[in-house]
């Protein structure tokens, strides 16, 4: 069991030795992979992977329908890993919110990718370390809880 912070905004990672809470409601699990509980507008409930190492959250092609998006635009994304870098047509979906708990991520533009299957779960999206710039996450996996936070920020 492991209690982590990962602070992007301070370059900083915080270790805490786990903490049994009473009555904590569960919003991660684990199947191979850390997947988190979000919603969408419309309070259906959706299964996101979670890759802090990916620079981009993004969604599954098959939960378009799901976010009440209208319409979708297509446009050619350059795609790397260790093999290189290809060029894919992508789906682009404007103005889409899912939340976190009571915490609302807004994306202005995002983009949606085939789905990934797990043995047990078609993710419906993953979420990448985009969201955290301006803050983190913390990983509370004894708890079953992921919580997002921000910092205040002046205008």
């Amino acid at each position: 069991n492991l209690d982590m912070e990962i602070d992007y905004e301070n370059k900083k990672v915080i270790l805490r030795r786990p903490e049994k809470k009473p009555a904590t409601e569960r919003n991660l699990f684990w199947l191979g992979e850390p997947v988190v509980r979000l919603k969408s507008r419309q309070g259906v409930d959706l299964n996101f992977g979670i890759d802090t190492g990916s620079n981009k959250t993004r969604v599954s092609h098959h939960i378009i329908p799901k976010l009440g998006v209208s319409s979708t635009e297509t446009k050619d994304v350059s795609v790397g890993g260790a093999g290189g870098f290809e060029s894919i047509p992508m789906k682009v979906l404007r103005d889409v919110d899912v939340l976190l708990d009571s915490f609302n991520l807004h994306f202005a533009e995002i983009e949606s990718h085939p789905s990934r299957h797990s043995e047990f779960l078609k993710t419906d999206g993953l979420i990448g370390s985009d969201i955290a710039k301006k803050g983190g996450f913390r990983f509370d996996f004894l708890n079953g809880r992921l919580d997002y936070f921000a910092k205040e920020t002046e205008e």
